[in-house]
């Protein structure tokens, strides 16, 4: 009898080992988190591109000269074209616009007894890359003799890369079906610094100038940065009396915080 009960003794232990075992490895196993995979970004390189405009006597009036973003390499080759696309179509316009201007530009540089040509010079700043989202600066600028101090036109576009999507600041936010709440909130970011920045140095903006940053606001003039977002109006649209110029303010992402994500959030 004192055998039995040995034996059943020493079963119970080995059991009990074995069922030890079994739980730790379906502990290990269960609780094995997988490595987070990102996304290697496109390599951005400059893409340079000039043609020269001439008029019935065959004289150079009107020079479109780019230097653009050209993304390549880590993402599908119909996204690559996709933003490619979007981003050449400035030239392309440009292009346009030179052909329609030809005249017009002839004729100033036979008043003004002028050697130079217009020229339309459009540049580019990468102003953040990832392995999901890309975002531009273009600044785009017209001289009437051939080079030219003038603040250049503003304009951005922001990718999501895996996607081929264009996107805006709305994306950022927890309801981008509801664009006018971000453009409500940029509006007061903004017109909160506007006394201190806005015209270059500290001055009282009245009332009826502030609420014109509710309808300058765009949800499209915003580019990503490495530590948040940056946002622009045209000044003109905010003050009639500012000819030209561009009012930008970056935030940082604590500065957002409550409405605005980290773009690695999505």
């Amino acid at each position: 009898m004192k055998r039995v009960l040995s034996i059943t003794m020493i079963l119970a232990v080995l059991f009990s080992f074995a069922s030890c075992r079994n739980i730790k490895e379906l502990n290990e196993e269960t609780t094995t988190v997988s490595p987070i995979v990102t996304a290697a970004p496109p390599i951005v390189n400059e893409k340079k591109q000039s043609k020269e405009f001439k008029d019935a006597n065959g004289r150079t009036v009107y020079v479109v000269d780019v230097v653009l973003p050209e993304i390549s390499e880590n993402i599908e080759q119909s996204m690559i074209d996709y933003v490619n696309g979007v981003i050449n179509k400035f030239f392309e316009d440009a292009c346009t616009q030179a052909q329609s201007n030809l005249e017009a530009a002839s004729n100033f540089m036979d008043k003004h007894n002028s050697d130079k040509p217009w020229r339309n010079t459009i540049t580019f700043e990468a102003k953040y890359v990832s392995g999901y989202f890309v975002s531009f600066l273009i600044k785009d600028s017209l001289s009437y003799y051939g080079s030219s101090n003038n603040s250049p036109s503003v304009y951005s576009r922001c990718f999501q890369v895996q996607e081929g999507n264009p996107v805006n600041a709305a994306y950022f936010t927890d309801v981008p079906e509801n664009p006018e709440v971000a453009t409500s909130h940029i509006a007061d970011l903004l017109k909160s610094r506007a006394n201190a920045n806005f015209y270059g140095y500290y001055y009282d903006i009245d009332e009826e100038i502030l609420a014109a940053f509710d309808e300058a606001v765009s949800i499209e003039n915003f580019y990503l940065t490495e530590n948040g977002m940056a946002f622009y109006v045209s000044k003109s649209a905010v003050d009639q009396y500012e000819i030209e110029g561009i009012y930008t303010e970056e935030f940082t992402w604590d500065e957002l915080a409550g409405l605005f994500n980290k773009p690695e959030l999505y």
